[in-house]
């Protein structure tokens, strides 16, 4: 089957050509790790995590290369949650709140529980170290903002490849994910850079109310 670039943008992003490949599809002010833009248009017209909006703890806090590690991040995540063919549509990018460079996993989930972005994104708040934790967040988390004690928050404490298994192992909590005891999963209860992922984990994520069936 043919994907047209034009169709899918147009049809799943709300884009109208002149458009960036790089910024308006992936949602990166430059190319990270390995990108297939074909790969991308097969996943975006499917099942879907609707959108990410990326809300930075104290946006002073972090540097150029902060901004580039999250955006490597969120690649890392997208090439694990592809797997089991389940995509993230757009990123939404860069809200800021006030907050200190350095916080523990209950002072940054009680701060992230003060904000919101007005939208049926899931607000991911990033925290430039986590003194305790690499990330936190609910399991199964609710996708009414209103609520209280539904936040997900990460941290940039490792090198990147461990950044982005926090963001996919956060956000895998938040769609309704507990931890594996495979050592090798990307949700095991350690530190780590893993990429393995069951089809099971992939179902279970795909109902949850943030994630859209598909746009074809």
């Amino acid at each position: 089957m043919t994907l047209s670039l034009k169709d899918i943008a147009q049809d799943c992003l709300a884009l109208s050509p002149p458009f960036s490949v790089v910024r308006d599809v992936f949602g990166y002010s430059a190319p990270r790790r390995t990108m297939s833009i074909k790969r991308q248009l097969e996943l975006i017209k499917g099942p879907c995590l609707k959108g990410i909006n990326l809300i930075l703890v104290g946006s002073q806090n972090f540097t150029a290369a902060d901004f580039n590690e999250i955006e490597y991040a969120i690649q890392f995540m997208r090439d694990i949650y592809s797997q089991v063919n389940l995509g993230i549509r757009k990123i939404s990018k860069w809200y800021s709140v006030p907050g200190s460079a350095s916080l523990s996993s209950s002072d940054a989930f009680d701060l992230a529980d003060e904000y919101k972005v007005d939208n049926d994104f899931l607000d991911l708040f990033i925290v430039r170290t986590m003194t305790d934790a690499d990330g936190v967040s609910s399991i199964d988390g609710p996708c009414d903002k209103d609520t209280k004690d539904g936040e997900c928050v990460v941290s940039l404490n490792g090198n990147p490849n461990n950044s982005g298994n926090t963001f996919a192992h956060e956000i895998g909590h938040f769609l309704g994910l507990g931890h594996s005891g495979d050592p090798n999963n990307f949700i095991t209860s350690a530190s780590n850079a893993n990429t393995a992922i069951t089809n099971n984990q992939g179902n279970t994520m795909k109902k949850h109310c943030f994630v859209d069936k598909g746009c074809y």
